[in-house]
């Protein structure tokens, strides 16, 4: 399990990054706006 935890981290982060700066990209206009 710690070996699977290792090794799908840095995805899992990558991923969620990814996911809240496209997220934040499509919400920041309308805040703005």
């Amino acid at each position: 399990m710690e070996q699977l935890l290792s090794e799908y981290l840095p995805i899992v982060i990558f991923l969620g990054l990814s996911a809240v700066i496209s997220i934040a990209l499509l919400i920041v206009p309308f805040v703005i706006a």
